[in-house]
């Protein structure tokens, strides 16, 4: 090659070098000043917000639209929705070296949540408790902590106002929900609490849908833990903050609004979900862990009680346009493994009879939203489930009731049973 050719490929070397450097330094400031103008855009969208949006809850907010949450919030007021959202969905977990995570505490309007990890209820007993009250712990996921809900509004609220009037004695429940928590950390969790010395006269489970979403037995955010020992190198945060961009926040709304319209009559295809040996370990490791906190709540004298709960994949009749976001969020295995339960409850008596309470369909009969989002429950809902748990705790003699239990027992009786039958 002649020294002018060469020149010549060398020039053009230079020329496609200095054009390919120019074009990737001009992504890289579009892409930086596409991502600064949403920055300020989303800046000045959640300070002109009656409240700041921090993630999660103003996509709940997104996802189902204030018309629709205002159905489910009667006579609240459009700013306390969002801050009773923001209160539940944007605290965010905390570590803990046996459960892996656990809610935050916090101090807010709406959702407080003590440093010994249990939510408040109305009127919440003393820490320690106070062995002179009737006691109850109250274990399960979200739907127990009450997400969507105030403090007064909870499972464990309404079963504590319930129990007392039941009674006649000064009851005092503490509810130990957590977000994604299911059998398997609530056994940990109640063997923990014995471990400490602190024993409740009676310890009430609300599981189902969390045992078969889990269904590999590990708690929620166990491969994120994983990676950090298994492949210390790679940056989780890393990962995090690219979630975090303000472009990837837009092109997630974009998402949502493409996806928030799927076709009202959307059901689950039950018959074609084939991977029942999932399922059928799942039930089986719920059972274990059953009989493992029987054991323990033996031993220190405790009462259990086992609930599982309702949600809305399983005979909720839908009858608005929030049902297909509600069908669409449950995998087709959480419906198939509720019909699964249903059997086992019904051959094995002995093993779900005496302290084992079957829920899954007490909405049977309902046409109301019941539920303020996916499958968490109104305020409404929650005082119905508590008055049945509370009804089968009397009736069991789990508790002894007292001179006031026939005439609100009787007056309950409506409350429940408009939902339909409960066995």
């Amino acid at each position: 090659m002649s020294p002018t050719s060469m020149r010549n490929v060398i020039r053009k070397g230079v020329d496609s070098f200095k054009v390919c450097s120019l074009l990737l330094f001009k992504a890289v400031v579009a892409f930086a000043i596409v991502n600064i103008v949403l920055f300020v855009a989303y800046q000045v969208k959640d300070r002109n917000g009656p409240v700041a949006r921090q993630s999660l809850g103003g996509d709940v907010i997104e996802d189902l639209g204030m018309s629709a949450l205002r159905e489910v919030y009667p006579g609240y007021k459009d700013e306390d929705i969002r801050l009773l959202l923001k209160e539940t969905w944007d605290r965010g977990l905390e570590y803990d070296p046996f459960l892996q995570f656990k809610e935050r505490a916090h101090t807010g309007k709406w959702v407080n949540v003590a440093q010994n990890g249990f939510r408040l209820s109305k009127n919440n007993g003393p820490w320690p408790p106070d062995p002179k009250n009737l006691n109850v712990f109250l274990f399960g996921g979200s739907t127990t902590f009450g997400y969507g809900l105030a403090d007064d509004q909870t499972v464990a609220s309404h079963l504590q106002d319930f129990l007392g009037r039941q009674s006649g004695r000064d009851v005092k429940v503490y509810n130990f929900g957590s977000g994604y928590f299911f059998s398997t950390q609530e056994r940990t969790q109640f063997l923990n609490l014995l471990a400490e010395g602190v024993m409740p006269h009676v310890a009430i489970f609300i599981d189902g849908v969390n045992d078969l979403l889990m269904d590999s037995g590990e708690p929620w955010c166990t491969d994120d833990v994983r990676k950090l020992w298994d492949d210390p190198a790679r940056s989780v945060a890393g990962e995090r903050v690219v979630t975090q961009l303000p472009l990837t926040r837009f092109i997630d709304s974009i998402k949502r609004r493409l996806g928030r319209n799927p076709p009202a009559k959307a059901t689950l295809k039950s018959h074609s979900y084939d991977d029942t040996k999932k399922l059928a370990a799942s039930l089986d490791r719920y059972a274990q862990n059953k009989r493992l906190i029987e054991a323990a709540a033996a031993a220190y004298g405790v009462r259990p009680v086992f609930v599982w709960q309702p949600m809305p994949a399983y005979r909720y009749q839908f009858r608005n346009d929030r049902s297909g976001r509600i069908r669409g969020w449950a995998p087709p295995g959480t419906e198939v493994g509720y019909s699964m339960m249903a059997r086992i409850v019904k051959e094995n008596p002995k093993d779900y009879d005496q302290n084992f309470l079957w829920l899954a369909d007490i909405q049977e009969q309902c046409k109301e939203a019941i539920y303020v989002d996916s499958f968490h429950y109104t305020g409404k809902f929650s005082d119905v489930i508590a008055v049945a748990i509370g009804r089968f705790v009397l009736e069991r003699k789990i508790i002894a009731g007292g001179t006031a239990r026939s005439q609100s027992l009787a007056s309950s009786e409506h409350t429940v049973n408009r939902f339909g039958p409960t066995r």
